[in-house]
Formats: structure tokens, C-alpha cells, sequence
């Protein structure tokens, strides 16, 4: 609730810096291995994160492995949409870029869970 609440209020200026993609049920959102250009923000739906021997789900509203971006290191786990989901993708360059000028959505992002 909180995170809809914050990212809510933000939407208008978030969207400024963000693309949205929308994943059907079942479609892959990245795999294994891949490298992070980005974070992908859940704003709709339900996305399963899959390593080897387990799984977990993601609702609204959550950073998809945001640990991994601020790490710098590959995924290592797939995310499939396991309901029609909506994202919204901050690149590498925007997140920097607002970095730079400390705007205040780097801090609603790092909040989020």
C-alpha cells in the first residue's frame, strides 16, 4: 500500500523518465544471464521470478530484482509474467541522469521494495 501510495503521487513525474511494456501471460521479461540495462518497475499484474530450485511472485508495485541493477551483476534468475502485467523500464542512463541532479524520484525508487 505504502509503494502505491509514494509511486502514485509520482506517477506524472516518474513517467517523464520511464517507457512502459506491457507482457502477456507467461512472456518472458528477462532470463538468466542477461545483463541489466535497466530496472523494471511492476505496476500491473503478477510476475514469477524462477531460479533453480525455486520460485516467488511479484505484485504491484516492485522493483524486479533491484539488487542485482545496483550491483552490477547479471540476472541470476528468469522473470515470466505469470498474469498480464504492465512495466515501466528506467534505463541505466535515466537512472543516472536523475541521479546526477538528485531528484527526487531516486529516492522514491530506492524505497521501493
Amino acid at each position: 500500500m505504502k509503494n502505491q501510495i509514494l509511486l502514485g503521487k509520482n506517477l506524472e513525474q516518474l513517467n517523464k523518465f520511464v517507457s512502459c511494456h506491457s507482457f502477456k501471460k507467461n512472456q518472458v521479461i528477462f532470463y538468466e544471464g542477461h545483463i541489466p540495462y535497466g530496472l523494471f518497475i511492476l505496476f500491473e499484474g503478477e510476475i514469477e521470478i524462477i531460479e533453480k530450485n525455486w520460485k516467488r511472485r511479484v505484485s504491484p508495485i516492485s522493483i524486479i530484482e533491484k539488487n542485482i541493477f545496483f550491483e552490477k551483476q547479471v540476472y541470476n534468475s528468469t522473470a515470466k509474467s505469470i498474469a498480464d502485467s504492465k512495466l515501466y523500464f528506467l534505463s541505466t542512463e535515466s537512472y543516472m541522469k536523475l541521479k546526477e541532479n538528485n531528484h527526487f524520484i531516486i529516492k522514491m525508487i530506492e524505497e521501493l521494495k
